[in-house]
């Protein structure tokens, strides 16, 4: 008896299956879509104030402008979400938060923030290359998203190489041969480096992590903070350390033409904005804050950097095809870079400075780039 209800109710049950498939399917797609507008109804409407702090150069389009147009991109996919986006110098971003400001995202750059806690945890940012998953870290929990950053190079005034029948580096990435060679002959004319304007305080770093220099070489390049940008543009100084976007602003607005040769410095970058969400926005206020930094390292975003000649940190393909020079630092940042962690880094800088030639320099060079501790 028990065999016989068992066939009868299979029977029945496959019967309903084949004679009423369109109302199943749509009992399931109602279920769906009931699901898809009640998670739509859950997510946060209304306004978000965005601030992006600006401590260094762009080589093209303003971070700004750039960050305009991604907002209107995820405006057109959040319908009833508006970003109001305002732009501070460091300093009046300070001024700012000395009155108890603080808005629901903030764009600042590498080591603006030394306590993690003003930020709400992100989810990791697995699709960055591993040398720079941990940057917006604290103890393992990620708190801010590094979007872009720029690199250090060294420009070179040619004529005061070529005068002295000296040949120059033909390869734009230097290695350790062409710039000790490069480092030696500067030391023997007494001709001292300039620091660009937008150099941290920590620039000289990039040549400590991928170059077996001497120490007195390292003292050499130790001197460039003597010397202001504008002993290079204006030829008493025959090389310059600054960030690739200053080279390339500065050389199309400079009344002194130089014959200018720039290498890129491999390793290195302190050079690199950040991206946070507030700690104390609501859940779904949050959320959405979560969602506008993850829409910054989406390919198309990261493509659009090119714009702006800054570096994405995504691992991309086929950029810069107009300037060898990006494309060689992308590269090396992609490769071998390494950017310090935005907390670590923020720490370092109420620290007395270190002298390159310290054997503690290096030390600390790893300790920063580490996760945040």
């Amino acid at each position: 008896m028990k065999r016989a209800f068992t066939l009868f109710f299979c029977v029945i049950t496959i019967l309903l299956f084949s004679l009423s498939p369109a109302g199943l399917l749509q009992g399931l797609q109602t279920n769906v879509y009931t699901q898809q507008a009640r998670e739509k109804q859950q997510q946060y409407t209304g306004n978000l104030s965005l601030w992006h702090i600006v401590s260094f150069k762009t080589g093209g389009q303003s971070g700004v402008s750039y960050l305009r147009e991604r907002i209107r991109y995820f405006e057109q996919k959040h319908p009833y979400v508006f970003i109001q986006l305002t732009a501070y110098t460091a300093e009046e971003a300070q001024q700012a938060l000395a009155r108890g400001e603080f808005p629901d995202l903030i764009s600042y750059p590498l080591g603006f923030f030394p306590d993690p806690s003003v930020f709400c945890p992100l989810p990791l940012p697995n699709q960055l290359p591993r040398n720079l998953r941990t940057v917006g870290s604290f103890d393992g929990v990620c708190y801010a998203y590094p979007y872009m950053a720029d690199a250090y190079t060294l420009s070179i005034d040619q004529d005061m190489f070529f005068d002295q029948d000296i040949p120059l580096p033909a390869d734009i990435a230097l290695d350790d041969s062409a710039l000790s060679q490069l480092t030696d002959f500067l030391i023997q004319t007494s001709a001292s480096p300039a620091l660009g304007d937008t150099a941290s305080p920590m620039a000289e770093f990039s040549l400590l992590h991928s170059y077996a220099l001497a120490d007195m070489q390292l003292r050499y390049w130790q001197s460039c903070r003597t010397f202001s940008p504008d002993s290079f543009w204006e030829k008493a100084s025959p090389c310059l350390l600054a960030p690739a976007a200053e080279i390339l602003k500065s050389a199309e607005s400079s009344a002194n033409p130089l014959s200018l040769q720039t290498y890129t410095l491999r390793g290195y970058s302190d050079l690199c904005q950040c991206i946070g969400v507030n700690a104390q926005s609501a859940s779904d206020k949050a959320a959405m804050g979560q969602a506008f930094c993850a829409s910054l390292l989406t390919a198309s975003a990261q493509k659009a950097l090119q714009a702006l000649y800054m570096l994405p940190v995504l691992p991309l393909e086929a950029l810069y095809p107009d300037s060898p020079l990006h494309a060689q630092a992308y590269h090396d940042l992609q490769k071998y870079g390494i950017v310090p962690n935005t907390f670590a880094f923020a720490a370092q800088l109420q620290q007395p400075f270190l002298q390159l030639s310290d054997p503690a320099a290096k030390t600390l060079l790893q300790k920063i780039v580490s996760t945040g501790k």
